[in-house]
């Protein structure tokens, strides 16, 4: 079994060469951690096998995900290993929140891209400041990544979106059309198989000294410790939007 370690959730065009330049050294501390395991570990980060799939495999020994895929059957072998924290975000360390950004006009009835069903940033946020606002939705759209939903909102395709502040920034996206922010929540966690459960501590120490001597990466300066417990509230709160959603 080949390990499988991914850093997914902000390899943008603008970072990709700042996670290259980060992957040698989380790879020499996860072979200091792990020195009794004699792991063959990749040479470089992977980014062609779909997440699910990563997921699903026993080889994942380092990777990312939505608070919300944890409860999803996709995300059920996965154990949680630590929240990153961001290094210019205005919220507790371990926490994140999205931009509301919308058109010129939001019109009545407006119409919405959501990146992903399981997301709290691109979706789950967006709706519950929706229903603070009092504010009724129209169509609403699964466009798959949060770069696809500010393409379909600059194609004038959707009135609203969310964005993960974090990409937002990476993005240099200023404060263009941002017309609100969601609550605040438990950050995307850092994950592993659970096969690899029994490492967990060794895997989470690994990448807490690679981002201490290269960091910030992506925007991601530390992590705090995270469990699944830290989305459980997120799980039973938030429900799915009732509205029909487009592939």
């Amino acid at each position: 079994m080949t390990p499988i370690i991914s850093l997914p959730w902000y390899d943008l065009e603008r970072t990709t060469a700042q996670l290259d330049s980060f992957f040698p050294c989380l790879r020499e501390q996860l072979l200091n951690q792990l020195a009794e395991q004699e792991l063959d570990l990749p040479v470089a980060l992977e980014r062609t096998l779909p997440l699910p799939e990563q997921w699903q495999s026993q080889g994942l020994l380092l990777g990312q995900c939505c608070g919300g895929d944890l409860f999803l059957a996709e995300g059920s072998s996965l154990y949680p290993l630590a929240r990153p924290v961001f290094a210019r975000l205005d919220c507790e360390p371990g926490y994140y929140y999205s931009h509301v950004v919308a058109s010129n006009s939001l019109g009545s009835a407006p119409r919405i891209a959501v990146n992903a069903r399981s997301s709290y940033s691109g979706c789950f946020g967006l709706f519950r400041w929706l229903d603070a606002q009092g504010i009724q939705t129209g169509t609403v759209i699964e466009s798959g990544s949060h770069m696809a939903s500010l393409t379909l909102l600059h194609n004038g395709e959707v009135d609203l979106v969310a964005i993960d502040a974090n990409t937002w920034q990476l993005l240099d996206l200023s404060d263009r059309h941002i017309i609100g922010r969601t609550e605040a929540a438990p950050s995307p966690p850092f994950v592993c198989h659970e096969h690899w459960q029994s490492s967990a501590d060794a895997i989470t120490r690994a990448l807490q000294i690679a981002l201490h001597r290269i960091g910030p990466v992506a925007g991601i300066q530390g992590i705090v410790k995270g469990s699944k417990s830290d989305y459980q509230e997120m799980a039973d709160t938030l429900d799915f939007p009732s509205c029909s959603i487009e592939a």
